[in-house]
């Protein structure tokens, strides 16, 4: 492919910026200090924030409290050794506006020109509906525990019925 497009006189560069731009996933470029360097439109709109809002800002200050240390540390084992670090994850972040969402980012290290890449798949509404069926599992769970013990209950009074309707049958008898 690069052959034919030095053919055809287009420059990489060009091909690549084109399709980092045109890209439908939110995809921003870091330096190893974790300052932004780059975003492409979708970053923007799923961020809430404008490429002259974000760009020299630290993608850690985009992270709750919970995520900051867990990303924070895989990018220590990403700069030490890019092996080693998770390349694919889940995680948290605030949009401009301070809603939380979540993404599955995609990150793919440069250390030879010290930028990391990162695309991100917003799953914020799977992650939701995922938290709404779990909530609902464990209503019904809860709901299945009540009817067992109401089951087990009226069983139990049956068989104490029972035996009071043997007693008095009994008596009835002598």
């Amino acid at each position: 492919m690069y052959n034919k497009l030095k053919q055809k006189n287009i420059a990489i560069e060009e091909v690549l910026k084109v399709a980092f731009e045109k890209n439908a996933a939110p995809t921003a470029i870091y330096n190893l200090d974790t300052s932004i360097a780059m975003v492409n439109d979708a970053y923007c709109e799923t961020s809430g924030y404008t490429r002259e809002e974000v760009i020299g800002m630290s993608w850690l200050k985009l992270l709750p409290p919970g995520e900051f240390e867990r990303l924070k540390e895989y990018n220590t084992q990403r700069l030490a050794n890019p092996e080693t670090a998770p390349n694919k994850y889940d995680f948290a972040f605030y949009t401009k506006n301070g809603e939380l969402r979540y993404g599955f980012a995609s990150i793919a290290t440069l250390l030879e020109q010290e930028l990391i890449i990162m695309s991100i798949v917003d799953i914020t509404e799977a992650k939701k509906l995922a938290e709404e069926r779990d909530r609902k599992n464990q209503e019904l769970q809860k709901l299945i525990e009540t009817r067992n013990k109401d089951i087990a209950l009226s069983v139990s009074q049956l068989v104490a019925n029972k035996e009071d309707n043997q007693w008095c049958y009994r008596k009835l008898k002598s």
